[in-house]
């Protein structure tokens, strides 16, 4: 005669007590958040739907055992059914709550992050954009995003959360775009290319002009500026913008330059032929052969192309300087209210600029030896050793925030600010 394994039985009911007891805990521990704060959110809420998933997981496993045991005990003692009946049931009640609770945790998480990322906001942009430094490393947008990925996915690191969000974004090329497959995973890998600064200064600059109206940016651009992951944070949509700027402003559609991809008659985005050729700097890798920048014209046909009013995102001009001169030092006396602007740099050749990366209140020097462009985020004075003080520049650039003195910039060959035309024709000149 069949029978049920007695400590089998035990297990599952030591699972599912588990379970229970998680369940307990984590809605003790809402239910006792009356304040919400960064450090809240970190040491109670941050990780809890992954958990409770996992709790899920578990109880579907002790389900699928007991249905395997009742296949087995069909025709057994109906004592033994009884107790396998007991197991479902409890099973199936934990599943039902486990998903409820989940629900109710993710918006409430959800509502709580978006709190602070008002909270962030409303004190200044440089808050709101070290509010993602803080909790997840990045400064704005990294146009190195996608080859980073491609970097983790060779050597197998299992950052599960960035690949879930490139795999996202895969999915999206093709269907949005009507890419192939091919083409859509060689955009993104090669994306990180000269001109791509551009790009990724022009999306932090929407970003944060947008930050605290996620519903108008969904509206004119058509997809979410915040998403949740997994594990349940709120993300900001950083990947999409940046991909939707680079394949209008490329695919004809804006009937700028439209230097490396191309649009079907049936509508479908392809690379133009030999686009992708060796890198000049290294042959071993490959680099686009047209490379484009989205420059002040560019920025604001987009705009134009998503409908978007000037009186919600400014238009932008540009503006050149030559360092010593009396406009660069009306420049620096106007760099506060230039926060939110574009910033490129030419260093001369031979004479890199020395770039400060600060991670975790320390700096770090860096050497720019070709044009980029960042977005001014702040400024302020660093104090030396010597006693005295030297005023910097706070910029956004790959994902990371920097420190540019302001005496470095006196060694460029030049630099050009792209901004709002009245914040660059309002520019007093010394």
């Amino acid at each position: 005669m069949l029978t049920i394994d007695t400590q089998e039985v035990k297990n599952a009911a030591t699972k599912i007590g588990q379970c229970n007891d998680y369940l307990r805990a984590a809605k003790a521990q809402l239910n006792s958040i009356s304040i919400p704060n960064d450090f809240v959110y970190k040491t109670t809420i941050s990780g809890m739907p992954s958990k409770i998933t996992t709790c899920i997981q578990t109880l579907r496993d002790e389900k699928n055992w007991a249905n395997n045991q009742a296949n087995k005990l069909e025709n057994a003692e109906s004592a033994n059914r009884s107790i396998l009946q007991a197991v479902l049931s409890a099973i199936n009640l934990n599943i039902m709550t486990s998903n409820h609770f989940l629900q109710n945790i993710a918006l409430s998480t959800m509502e709580m992050q978006m709190d602070l990322i008002r909270k962030a906001i409303s004190e200044s942009n440089e808050a709101f954009l070290n509010y993602f430094y803080q909790r997840f490393g990045y400064y704005g947008v990294n146009q190195g995003m996608f080859s980073d990925v491609f970097s983790i996915l060779n050597n197998a690191d299992g950052n599960e959360a960035q690949q879930e969000e490139f795999q996202r974004l895969l999915a999206l090329l093709q269907q949005k775009y009507g890419m192939s497959e091919y083409d859509a995973a060689r955009l993104m890998e090669y994306l990180d290319s000269i001109g791509a600064c551009t790009y990724a200064s022009a999306a932090t600059k929407v970003i944060v002009q947008f930050a605290d109206k996620p519903e108008e940016f969904e509206k004119y651009f058509g997809f979410p500026l915040y998403i949740v992951d997994s594990d349940g944070n709120v993300q900001i949509n950083s990947g999409e913008l940046l991909l939707d700027m680079y394949v209008v402003n490329n695919s004809d559609d804006l009937n700028m330059q439209a230097n490396n991809l191309q649009k079907g008659p049936d509508g479908k985005i392809t690379f133009k032929k030999g686009i992708l050729q060796p890198s000049q700097t290294n042959p071993t890798e490959t680099q686009f052969a047209d490379q484009d920048y989205m420059n002040a014209d560019q920025f604001n046909q987009y705009m134009k192309s998503k409908n978007i009013p000037v009186d919600v995102v400014p238009g932008e001009s540009d503006r050149t300087f030559l360092p010593q001169t009396p406009d660069s030092s009306a420049f620096f006396q106007q760099v506060p209210k230039l926060l939110g602007t574009r910033l490129s740099l030419n260093p001369k050749e031979g004479e890199p600029l020395k770039m400060y990366i600060v991670v975790d209140n320390q700096t770090a020097q860096v050497e720019l030896d070709e044009t980029h462009s960042v977005l001014i985020t702040g400024c302020g004075e660093a104090s030396l050793p010597d006693g005295t003080t030297k005023k910097y520049i706070k910029v956004a650039s790959w994902g990371g925030e920097y420190r540019i003195f302001c005496d470095d910039m006196d060694n460029l060959q030049s630099f050009t600010i792209t901004g709002s035309f009245e914040d660059i024709s309002n520019m007093a000149v010394g």
